[in-house]
This record gives C-alpha cells, sequence and structure tokens, in this order.
C-alpha cells in the first residue's frame, strides 16, 4: 500500500475509534414530557406515615426527609402510609446506597398481603445493588389478585447513577391504567382490560419503603451477598406524595371505589386516563434504550404470552433494545412457606413480597 494511501487508512481507523467512543459517552437527550409529580403536594411524614420496622431517621425539622438504613442489627427498616387507598399517586425523591450494595434491596411498593394474603395486588419499584463499576438495575412488577405465579417482573439501567442524588419515582394507578414513572418519564404502563379481569389490581393498598437483605438473589442471581463490613447502607427519602381515594374500612361501597361509576377521586379525571403524545414518545425512548429484560419476551418462561403482551403474539416485543444482557432463565426456588407459603420458580419470580413479608416477621 502506498504511504499516503497507508496514512488515510489509519486515519479512517482513528476517526471510526473517536466515533464509537464518542457514541459511547454521549448521553441521549431526555425527553420533554409534562409534569406530573408538581401536581401533587408533599407530605408530612408523621401526619401520613408509620414506621414498620427498624428506626428510620428524619433528616428534616419538617419531617419530609426520612433515611432507612440496614446493618446487622437492624435488619433493615421501612414504613407505611397510614391509609390504604383505592386508586392513587404515590411518589418519593429518593437517593439508593452507593459504591459496594451488592444483595442490598431498597422498594417503593404498594401492597395488601396483610389483608388480602391469598389475593393480593401489588405494585413494585425495587432497586437491586451492585458491586462497584455495575449499573443498578431497576425491577418493576405487577401482582393481581394473588397472580403470583405471573411474575410480571421489567428490569431497567437507568439513564443516570441513582446514588449521586436524588430522582422521582411515582406510580401513578386508577381504574384505567397505572403507569410507572422515572423523573415524570413513563417507563411501563399496564391498561386496564377485560382480558386481565381481576388481574388488574383493584383492591385497596398501602404505601410500602423498605430496605432489606436480598442476598439469595438481588445480585446476578445471589451470586454477591451482603458485605456487612461495609454497612451500613442508607437509602433516603424526601418529597413524599401520597393521594388517592382513602380506604374506610366501615363503608361497604366507597364512592370510588372501581366498581364505582362516579369519578369522585382525582387520579380518575381525564388528565390521567391516559398517556398523551409526549409521554407516549417518552417511555418508548425509556424502554427501547434501558430496559433490558421484560416478562413478555420471556418465551422460555411464557411459551403462550400472557394476554397483556399482545405484542409478542404478533411477532413483535416489548421495545427491549437489541443491546440488552443475557439472562438466564434457571430455576430459582426459595421457600416462603416460613412467611406466605408460596413458592417461585423462576429467579425473575423470586422476589413478590419479600418486603411485606419482612413486615409481618418484624411484628407488623
Amino acid at each position: 500500500m502506498a504511504p499516503a494511501a497507508a496514512r488515510v487508512a489509519v486515519l479512517l481507523a482513528a476517526a471510526c475509534v473517536y466515533s464509537v467512543v464518542v457514541d459511547a459517552q454521549a448521553l441521549p437527550l431526555r425527553p420533554r414530557v409534562p409534569g406530573v409529580v408538581s401536581q401533587f403536594k408533599n407530605r408530612i411524614f408523621d401526619d401520613h406515615y408509620s414506621v414498620i420496622w427498624g428506626t428510620p431517621r428524619k433528616l428534616d425539622v419538617e419531617g419530609q426527609h426520612v433515611q432507612l438504613s440496614l446493618d446487622r442489627s437492624s435488619g433493615g427498616g421501612g414504613f407505611s402510609s397510614q391509609n390504604k387507598f383505592y386508586h392513587g399517586f404515590f411518589s418519593a425523591k429518593i437517593k439508593l446506597p452507593g459504591n459496594y450494595s451488592a444483595g442490598v434491596v431498597t422498594a417503593f411498593y404498594t401492597s395488601n398481603a396483610d389483608v388480602y394474603p391469598k389475593t393480593h395486588d401489588e405494585f413494585d419499584f425495587e432497586f437491586l445493588g451492585v458491586v462497584p463499576g455495575s449499573p443498578y438495575t431497576l425491577q418493576t412488577n405487577i401482582y393481581g389478585d394473588g397472580s403470583t405465579k405471573t411474575g410480571r417482573e421489567e428490569r431497567f439501567h437507568l439513564w443516570f447513577d441513582p446514588t449521586k442524588d436524588y430522582h422521582h419515582y411515582s406510580i401513578l394507578w386508577n381504574k384505567y391504567h397505572t403507569v410507572f414513572l422515572v423523573d415524570d418519564i413513563p417507563i411501563r404502563e399496564m391498561v386496564r382490560s377485560e382480558e386481565l379481569g381481576l388481574q388488574y389490581p383493584a383492591k385497596p393498598m398501602s404505601l410500602y419503603s423498605t430496605i432489606w437483605d436480598g442476598s439469595q438473589w438481588a445480585t446476578q442471581g445471589g451470586k454477591y451477598p451482603v458485605n456487612y463490613d461495609l454497612a451500613p447502607f442508607q437509602a433516603s427519602f424526601k418529597d413524599l406524595k401520597l393521594e388517592g381515594c382513602v380506604w374506610n374500612e366501615a363503608a361497604e361501597q366507597p364512592p370510588c371505589a372501581f366498581s364505582s361509576s362516579a369519578a369522585l377521586n382525582r387520579l380518575d379525571e381525564v388528565a390521567f386516563q391516559t398517556l398523551d403524545e409526549k409521554q407516549k414518545r417518552a417511555m418508548h425512548w425509556a424502554r427501547s434504550r434501558y430496559m433490558w429484560y421484560s416478562y413478555c419476551d420471556d418465551v422460555k418462561r411464557y411459551p403462550q404470552a400472557p394476554v397483556e403482551c399482545p405484542q409478542r403474539a404478533e411477532g413483535g416485543t416489548t421495545a427491549v433494545t437489541s443491546r440488552h444482557h443475557e439472562h438466564r432463565h434457571g430455576q430459582h426456588k426459595r421457600n416462603r412457606n416460613l412467611m406466605e407459603g408460596v413458592g417461585f420458580a423462576s429467579r425473575f419470580n423470586s422476589r413478590a413480597l419479600q418486603p411485606v413479608l419482612m413486615m409481618n416477621s418484624h411484628g407488623k
């Protein structure tokens, strides 16, 4: 090859390498979406929440900033809403444990397992701790009417480091749909339908925030357990938001129950009934770039697609990025008879209600 041609080839190769490096380092622009979180008020901790185990630490005099801690002596910690809700908007700004946090699970979720142990409903945000250099995994899950055999897990890597600053994580739940949001960006939506029936959560639920030891499964299938020499592991919560139709246990049929036609709950207003076009585009952005596992695409686990996954039946996907991580589907059986009497067969379906069950074991 002539010297000039050789120099051109080297320059082209260098340009290609530079392009790859820049592309790998460039962060995609975050979509602009309507503000949802800002429409709801912050709540004072003592007025709306109760400690369920451990000793959450208040970090401000107004009681709007709370820290949960996991160490050998505490076994974790948690708090819950004082009321149960038919529909609701549940949100908090959360900062997760940094550095080595393998085996540590921080959860922000709703559940009614304490009232309906065999037919419980649940919406989950679970943050799975990591070894240094690895990104946090955010796992979302949905259970309706005790449908624990159908684990509806979806897993994401976020577009930011959740240990460096606070970010909003929100659940919007009404009779039309349920939406999981991160900093107002929808990352998941379940639309209520006749096909889903009772598997769409429809009974009153409490909100829970917890931190606990998930060594058996949380980080790379249990490969990396909690290292208590590095404790305490601390998760901080602030800007707590809680709004919905409060469950009145004395009333047989509250006016805003799912079977009611009266839209007396703010969350049933038109603005919250569907995602607008900007929100839909933002959700596609989040799912196509950052979701690396969806139960809808798990053919081995669900040879027949769940009813809410029509895109797979049509030969499509749930917008999982083509750069998704390899995920193993080995059997991961955990004995939950001590707490709930339910066992799960897959490591992706392994946890479900552990925070609630741990609460029960801590005297709830």
